[in-house]
């Protein structure tokens, strides 16, 4: 039986245990790449070097696109499961799995047919541009069975299942680091070495997610085109804003690349490196977003108000602390991460530059990264609710004031409910009731009556504070 998990039990711990399990396996992810670069920054070459830099951003794209998928799938699954709606959790799962193929087939076409002038546009030339053709031609076409991987971690952590989701990229990973070595030096394939061994870790990563969400815990159902049409504009009100949020950071260092490329291969080297140490160093922030939504979803579905806020605040904390270490230990290993990928000149400058001042404002993008996993699973939410509700606070002020209004302007006549749902009937007040009124004056007769139209539209703004406590607008 699936269990919503995330609805009761310590707060920090969830976060704590979903964050560095799902970091560990996106930790995993980014060691991959970064195995890559080591290796071939072992053969001495620039060109390569900077080519791997170069194939990197691009594919850098492709794994945004997927993560915003994957973030999808866990808000999409935890939502249902936290209201206790197994079906409509596979329901949801398989059309996400449908979607993200289908764009990411698009994603990749696209970027086959336009690479040339993507890596021109990024300043790639002669052979640095001819290895990183060299390594995109065999990576580009695995992205849509990788968007498969993704989704499906992406349903284990809706699920609440942070150790298979976690095991999905650590034996991709693990693959890979055992084959680079054999590929690039063993087999003399260098670049192209590079490519195999990390195309089979990821049809490795494939098989472990989809056995992990389909054979163990069954999240699936038939596929149906009718079913497709209607979680169509659920998948996309949540997957386009996740894939945007995620994609602007590689655009930018895809913008960035292109003006140190100018500088020679030497620099592009250096960012390279960078670029892959980063999302190690800091891969524990970047999972917060899929980790803390499956916690959002979960208690958005059960309506616990109360736990979406702490667990903001507490999401908030772990990054400001997280952060702070990391720049330290970052600052303090300068020289032997030079030494490690040996880094010389103008690629030595660029890493100590980054490690002595350049690590603190991730805590901004993690801050982010925590608000927007809340907003994804909040938005649709809260318009189920205002639709809902603001029928229901309407009927009530129009049968209000139809009635203050005929005990204010009808004389003795007036409108009464009838104590049946929508219904009201005219009546005659007794003769003494009306002379009692009109005894207390002018100014008194003229106040607006009790269900006054405006402060039951008073009751819409104050809606979204209501619903948030926990308690019903009177």
């Amino acid at each position: 039986m699936v269990e919503a998990k995330f609805i009761k039990g310590s707060l920090r711990r969830h976060i704590l245990v979903m964050t560095f399990s799902s970091s560990v396996g996106l930790i995993a992810l980014f060691m991959v790449d970064l195995v890559d670069i080591y290796f071939l920054s072992l053969l001495q070459n620039t060109s390569i070097t900077a080519a791997v830099g170069f194939a990197g951003n691009v594919m850098m794209l492709t794994i945004s696109v997927n993560i915003g998928l994957m973030i999808t799938m866990g808000a999409l699954v935890s939502r249902s499961i936290g209201a206790r709606k197994i079906l409509r959790a596979r329901r949801a799962a398989t059309n996400v799995y449908v979607f993200a193929f289908l764009l990411t087939s698009v994603v990749a076409a696209v970027l086959l047919i336009f690479l040339g002038p993507i890596l021109d546009i990024m300043g790639a030339v002669g052979e640095t541009k001819v290895q990183a053709m060299r390594y995109l031609y065999i990576l580009l076409p695995s992205v849509p069975l990788f968007s498969l991987s993704m989704t499906a971690s992406g349903a284990l952590r809706g699920l609440g299942d942070a150790r298979r989701a976690m095991m999905v990229t650590l034996i991709a990973a693990v693959v890979n680091a055992i084959l680079d070595p054999i590929f690039i030096f063993g087999l003399g394939m260098e670049i192209r070495g590079a490519a195999v061994a990390t195309l089979i870790s990821r049809l490795t990563m494939v098989a472990v997610a989809l056995y992990g969400a389909l054979y163990i815990h069954r999240l699936y159902s038939p596929f149906r085109v009718r079913h497709f049409k209607n979680y169509l504009r659920r998948i996309l009100d949540i997957a386009v804003p996740s894939i945007l949020t995620n994609i602007v950071t590689p655009i930018g260092t895809i913008y960035v690349v292109a003006l140190i490329a100018t500088y020679g291969d030497s620099a592009v080297a250096g960012a390279s490196i960078i670029n892959r140490l980063a999302p190690v160093m800091f891969g524990v922030l970047f999972s917060l977003s899929g980790a803390v939504g499956p916690i959002f979803g979960q208690n958005l579905g059960a309506h616990n108000f109360k736990r979406i806020s702490r667990t903001f605040i507490r999401g908030l904390q772990f990054s400001v602390i997280y952060t702070g270490l990391v720049a330290l230990l970052l600052f303090a290993l300068q020289d032997y991460i030079v030494l490690a990928f040996r880094a010389t000149s103008e690629t030595a400058d660029l890493i100590k530059f980054f490690c002595t001042g350049l690590a603190l404002p991730f805590v901004f993008q993690a801050a982010q990264f925590v608000v927007n996993a809340g907003l994804r699973d909040h938005v649709q939410f809260r318009q189920n609710l205002y639709r809902h509700h603001s029928i229901r606070l309407f009927r009530r002020a129009v049968v209000r004031d139809f009635r203050g209004a005929g005990r204010t302007f009808g004389g003795r006549g007036g409108v009464r409910h009838s104590g049946q749902r929508g219904s009201a009937q005219v009546y005659q007040k007794p003769r003494n009731q009306t002379r009692r009124r009109e005894s207390h004056g002018l100014k008194k007769r003229l106040e607006p009556p009790p269900g006054h139209l405006i402060s039951n539209a008073v009751d819409l703004f104050r809606l979204p504070v209501a619903l948030e406590s926990g308690h019903d607008i009177q």
